[in-house]
């Protein structure tokens, strides 16, 4: 007998809201520490996560503002996976 729980997500609008921001700013901090840590490595160097993720914690408030209204986690994680 394989028993199994199914669990679904049932977010309010402001919830489901609130996820597909924080997957896009993890998407979109994903794709620029990846053109970050290809153009470091193409020019030579040996980039680290924690290096990209100090240059992204420079820059990520002057130049992407919106990347706030998401939890931390959205934006420091893609670092670690990547």
């Amino acid at each position: 007998m394989i028993l199994a729980h199914r669990i679904a997500l049932d977010p309010t609008v402001e919830q489901s809201i609130a996820l597909s921001k924080a997957c896009g700013v993890a998407r979109f901090a994903w794709n620029w520490a990846l053109d970050a840590w290809n153009k470091a490595y193409e020019s030579g160097e040996k980039p680290t996560a924690n290096g990209l993720k100090l240059a992204w914690n420079k820059v990520k408030h002057s130049l992407f503002p919106w990347v706030g209204e998401s939890p931390k986690d959205a934006n420091q994680q893609p670092f670690t996976n990547l």
